[in-house]
């Protein structure tokens, strides 16, 4: 039983570390996402005064 209970062990600090890994990368992502969204309204913006004329 103990080697089950090791692997047990192992399993959860490998989904620890995934688990902290993904949060990572998702914070990236959505502080990444976040500066995408401000250029693109930026852009948006400077693409309608031209088509617009203004």
């Amino acid at each position: 039983m103990q080697c089950a209970d090791k692997g047990r062990k192992q399993k959860l600090v490998d989904i620890k570390g995934f688990y902290i890994l993904y949060v990572s990368i998702k914070n990236d992502h959505v502080r990444i996402g976040r500066q995408e969204t401000k250029k693109r309204k930026a852009l948006q913006r400077a693409a309608c005064a031209v088509f617009w004329g203004a």
